[in-house]
């Protein structure tokens, strides 16, 4: 059997076969004539001898030459080259009668391979093919096809065998596939460049090459592009804007955007440019017209308003600021007004265009209907007037004196208090020394006439010793109002400079320059007789410089709540009308268009608008702004004031409604006398500009205040079901407010003040004082907000006792701050409280209260006090209360 001999070098593949395998077809050709020639000679040998001797990994071939007839060799050469050479061995066949077998045994000590059978051996080599790169050029994002026969062009065999691809692989910047006999190479997405992979081949018996094929990726002739873009802005976002959730969509509330255009394929430099859009629009009734048309910023004209800008540079960065609100077509929707803004772009060989889409969300009015509760309550007014010579100066209103300017101011005054309840008048006038006017306490009619009269009778300088004690004494003068609240006001324009003397009292008797002004001792008397008498008087300088205030200071006082306040000096007599309206906090008044106001959120919007109209007590009023009209103006209820734009409306009742008719602001008089709860219904529509409208109401609850006056000792004083105004005086007085919206004062003493049901106000006094809430104050339509103007700190120490609110507590701050929030906000401390402890446990001091509102059922405030400064949570704020003994529970 013929054994196999292999040896590789590089792809090639030799193979050496024996005599019988390798040249048997010779063997075949000479058969016949070597037996006749050879039959009669059975000693020849014919030999041929193939040594494949292995030395050191390296073949050595040893062939027998082949002799013709003459010159036949038949001598056996042996040749040995080293020690692993093969020792042959020749025997001679004598049973075969044509031929001479020769036995050749091979013996390699090292390969261990074995030729036999007499056989001569041969040595056959199969060169391998030759792969040569290839180089071709292809397109950005198209498939390149690539035939076999393409890349085999080149490709060589020194056999001649047959060729073929057997795999492609090594893409680079790309993938290659070889299917059915077809090489597609597809280049990466937006890729040009160089590119390659590599194919192998084979000749089929088993030799193969691999070569490189290089590829030229020519980028694609993309045109110039540049993306659109669509935004949105809102007028919701402009001044005076509601901002909600309402509209048609409501997708922001801001009035500014930025973004950016996305500009490809630009050859060179770069240049983006806007034009104007091709929509008509209008801003308040004004056609609004475009500049900066072809430049890089647009902006929109609404006369000589600016109503938006759109900017944008070279690199495509945008940017859409709204400034003013837009006109928007339909009525009593949030609708969409879209604008398109063209893009132009050019490079250095071509232009494209784009739009921008802006979006421009509309904003409407929203109204909340409100309802106010008015405590009417009447007024015991006890004016005291400086009619020294000062007063005939010049005030700088209207070539009016002083007096005069000051007449004015009072008249108004007292229509003020007039307007929320019944009012009595005395009158006390003074310069060198005092008179008071009338008799007894007057009406305010009577006190204007009385006014008119003492402008004509100025003389004298200026005696503050004279007008107190002239006033102490008027006020005993009957004609007063039982239960109504006592006021005084003291006008004067100069310094004093007589006084009586003494300066130990005040008296009317004597005149001095010695004792001018009001000492320590005649102040004492002053408070003294505002407290007994429950009197808050404010002192008025009218002309003063600012210094002046310290004479003033000794006659302002608050015999009500028993604390000193300050004296106002008014510079300019223009600014004594607002300066007197300050010192009224009984006077409702509110706003109809509140743009923004926190809890409302109502208005006409970023639109602007007005008040379309009122209707009050079944009658209709319209506006037309337009015209400055309204609508049923014969109306002998009703009066339109063409200048202020305000309507004024009297009411059956005697009140009377004062609206401005553009900015929606009103104002409520109460009737002249309140004798029993009165209710107030105004509806009123709001529209703006672009047409959209909104309706509530305002409902007015007015109700008589009934005030109460405590002894110099310890009183018991109980209110009733309305607005109560109770006032304590120098004892340990127990004040209980009851039903309505009532004010307590305790003065001096331990006081124990519970203002019940309804948003009361508390305010303790000197001494260590007690504020008492019960369950019953809560009530079942809303959260009740009390307010305590003057907790004390340690060592006057007032307590809060809610051992009959707080259900199922401990006297444990552990469990209290299930009860107990606090915040610390605009200057307060605000304790939210659920009696039920649904509270989460100890929330930190300070959380907003929205966070724990929806467990709230009673409110306290302590104006000026910070119960939360150094406490981290509600337990510790509560454990700091407990420890100073401020916080009463079970």
């Amino acid at each position: 059997m013929a054994t196999k001999y292999s040896n590789y070098s590089g792809k090639g593949h030799h193979t050496c076969l024996s005599f019988t395998n390798a040249m048997r077809h010779h063997e075949n050709e000479h058969r016949d004539t070597r037996h006749q020639e050879h039959s009669t000679k059975r000693d020849e040998d014919y030999r041929d001898t193939n040594h494949a001797v292995h030395n050191g990994g390296h073949v050595n071939n040893h062939q027998t030459q082949h002799h013709n007839d003459t010159d036949h060799d038949r001598e056996d050469e042996h040749e040995q080259n080293n020690a692993g050479n093969t020792n042959h061995e020749d025997e001679h066949d004598s049973n075969t009668s044509s031929e001479h077998d020769h036995h050749h045994e091979h013996e390699n000590n090292n390969e261990n391979h074995h030729d036999d059978e007499n056989e001569h051996g041969g040595c056959n080599t199969n060169t391998p093919p030759v792969a040569v790169p290839d180089n071709f050029t292809g397109n950005e994002d198209v498939p390149l096809v690539i035939t076999v026969a393409a890349l085999l062009a080149n490709d060589t065999d020194a056999n001649a065998d047959m060729l073929a691809i057997t795999s492609v692989q090594a893409a680079l910047n790309g993938t290659v596939t070889l299917i059915n006999g077809v090489v597609t190479f597809t280049p990466a997405p937006n890729y040009s460049g160089s590119a390659s992979f590599t194919y192998t081949i084979s000749d089929g018996k088993g030799s193969t090459a691999t070569a490189t094929v290089n590829l030229d990726i020519v980028p694609a002739l993309h045109p110039l592009a540049v993306t659109s873009a669509s935004v949105n802005v809102s007028e919701e976002g402009l001044l005076g804007g509601l901002q909600d959730i309402t509209g048609s969509p409501d997708t922001t509330d801001a009035t500014s955007v930025v973004g950016d255009l996305q500009i490809s394929n630009a050859v060179g430099n770069v240049t983006v440019t806007l034009a104007q859009p091709t929509e008509a629009l209008t801003s308040g009734g004004l056609a609004i017209t475009w500049q900066g048309a072809g430049s890089k910023q647009l902006t929109a004209m609404a006369g000589t308003q600016v109503v938006a800008t759109v900017s944008i540079d070279n690199l495509g960065h945008y940017t859409v600021n709204l400034l003013k609100a837009i006109d928007h077509n339909s009525i009593n929707v949030e609708d969409i007004k879209t604008l398109n803004v063209g893009i132009n772009v050019t490079d250095s060989a071509t232009s494209t265009t784009s739009v921008l889409s802006i979006a421009i969300e509309d904003d409407a009015p929203a109204v909340t209907s409100q309802h106010n509760a008015i405590a009417a309550i009447d007024t015991n007014l006890l004016i005291t007037l400086d009619i020294s010579n000062s007063m005939t100066a010049d005030s700088g209103i209207n070539g009016l004196t002083r007096i005069q300017s000051a007449v004015a101011s009072i008249k108004q005054l007292l229509n003020t208090y007039d307007s929320f309840g019944e009012v009595r008048v005395r009158l006390v006038t003074f310069s060198s020394n005092a008179e008071t006017q009338g008799v007894t306490w007057g009406t305010i009619a009577e006190a204007k006439a009385m006014l008119d009269n003492i402008a004509l009778s100025i003389t004298g300088k200026t005696n503050y010793d004279s007008a107190l004690a002239n006033a102490m004494s008027a006020f005993a003068d009957t004609g007063k109002i039982a239960g109504a609240q006592n006021i005084s006001y003291f006008f004067s324009d100069g310094i004093p400079n007589l006084g009586d003397g003494n300066e130990s009292q005040l008296s009317n008797t004597t005149i001095s320059i010695t004792d001018r002004g009001i000492s320590v001792a005649e102040e004492a008397v002053w408070t003294g007789f505002l407290n007994t008498n429950q009197i808050k008087s404010f002192a008025i300088g009218m002309g003063l410089n600012l210094a002046d205030v310290t004479h003033l200071n000794p006659i302002a006082y608050d015999g009500q709540a028993q604390e000193n306040i300050a004296g106002v000096v008014v510079e300019k007599m223009g600014d004594l009308d607002n300066t007197l309206a300050a010192t009224i906090n009984s006077l409702t008044a509110g706003q109809l268009l509140t743009g923004g106001l926190i809890g409302l959120n109502n208005g006409v919007g970023a639109d602007g608008g007005y008040v379309k109209s009122i209707t009050i007590e079944n009658i209709t009023y319209v506006y037309d702004p337009i015209t400055a009209t309204v609508s049923n103006n014969a109306n002998a209820l009703m009066h339109f004031d063409l200048t202020s734009k305000q309507l004024s409306v009297t009411l059956a009742s005697g009140g009377n409604f004062v609206v401005d008719m553009d900015d929606g602001s009103y104002q409520y008089y109460t009737p002249t006398v309140v004798s029993s709860a009165i209710v107030e219904r105004i509806d009123y529509v709001i529209t703006d500009k672009d047409g959209d409208t909104a309706a509530a109401s305002v409902t007015l609850d007015i109700e008589k205040t009934n005030v109460t006056i405590g002894t110099p000792g310890a009183d018991n004083l109980r209110g009733l079901a309305g607005p109560d105004v109770m006032l304590g005086r120098e004892g340990s007085d127990i004040i209980s407010g009851g039903g309505g919206r009532d004010v307590l004062f305790g003065g001096d003493g331990d006081d124990t003040l519970t203002g019940g049901a309804s948003n009361d106000i508390l305010t303790g006094g000197l001494g260590a004082d007690t504020f008492i809430w019960s369950l019953s104050d809560i009530s079942a339509s809303g959260i009740e907000i009390d307010k305590i103007t003057d907790f004390n700190t340690p060592p006057q120490t007032d307590a809060l006792n809610l051992k009959d609110l707080l259900i199922g507590e401990s006297a444990s701050a552990d469990v209290l701050d299930n009860y107990l929030h606090f915040n610390f906000t605009s200057g307060a401390t605000i304790i939210s409280i659920s009696s039920a402890g649904n509270f989460a446990d100890n929330n930190a001091a300070g959380q907003p209260y929205t966070a724990i509102s929806v467990n709230t059922d009673q409110q306290i405030v302590f104006a000026g006090v910070d119960l939360t400064v150094g406490l981290m949570t509600d337990a510790q704020v509560i454990q700091n209360l407990l420890s100073q003994q401020k916080l009463i529970t079970d």
